[in-house]
């Protein structure tokens, strides 16, 4: 009850610190919001000429997560804000919006994976993650209907995974941000999936106490995970869903 108060109230106040020039990033959990802002992260730093690298560890304090940072700390423009959460009305500013999305399943799989980890005992059975309201596919529906009549930018994880670069330099030139092409291609660089693996295989993740020894921040990036973490009837349910809403994510 306190916690849910706590984050209800520091949302609210998240809210009056947003600026007309930030820019959401929002997107179900595990949808590749993390490999952008590591990536926007690193071009800020070079933009203002710093060596500092943006890594798994540290991106939370370069880049704000709304309900978490104090946005009053970060002075970059335009800041990118993370959020998980469905779209309302009242977070009409920023006017920029980002919306990235992921095959559900893989996005599914990789969320319920991270939620074992980090509630041990307590934890869901998958299948109950699967068909959770809020946690599962029907979470994942309404985070994309929602965003997806606001969005100035849809970003596709399996682009952002294949041509990181290229995917932001678009995005940049879409929502007016004037970051230099060849700044990003080394941000993309000094941030890929490799290098991010083994910046956490060295220094772990902020909160590293929150999970047990067996997770990665870092996942393999690629369409494997949902055949090891779901079933076949979790798979089912979530494609009974995606009809059901008539929902073919890979045409956004």
């Amino acid at each position: 009850m306190f916690r849910s108060v706590n984050s209800l109230s520091s949302h609210a106040r998240g809210l009056t610190q947003l600026c007309h020039d930030d820019v959401w990033l929002a997107s179900y959990p595990r949808s590749g919001n993390t490999r952008l802002r590591m990536l926007l992260g690193q071009a800020h730093l070079l933009a203002a000429g710093s060596c500092q690298r943006c890594v798994p560890k540290n991106v939370e304090q370069l880049m704000p997560v709304w309900g978490f940072s104090d946005l009053s700390k970060f002075d970059q423009r335009p800041r990118f804000v993370k959020t998980h959460r469905v779209y309302i009305p009242a977070m009409r500013r920023p006017d920029r919006r980002v919306l990235l999305i992921r095959d559900p399943h893989q996005a599914i799989a990789s969320a319920a994976r991270m939620h074992r980890s980090q509630a041990g005992d307590q934890a869901m059975t998958v299948a109950a993650y699967v068909a959770h309201w809020r946690l599962g596919i029907d979470g994942w529906i309404r985070t994309l209907r929602s965003w997806l009549r606001v969005a100035d930018v849809v970003i596709q994880y399996e682009d952002l995974m294949r041509d990181a670069a290229g995917t932001v330099i678009r995005m940049c030139r879409e929502l007016g941000v004037d970051f230099k092409d060849d700044l990003i291609v080394e941000a993309a660089a000094l941030t890929s999936l490799e290098r991010a693996r083994e910046s956490e295989q060295r220094d772990g993740i902020r909160d590293q106490r929150r999970f047990d020894g067996n997770f990665q921040a870092v996942g393999p990036g690629d369409d494997t995970l949902s055949q090891t973490v779901l079933s076949e009837a979790d798979r089912d349910h979530i494609e009974t869903q995606l009809q059901r809403y008539n929902i073919d994510w890979r045409s956004f």
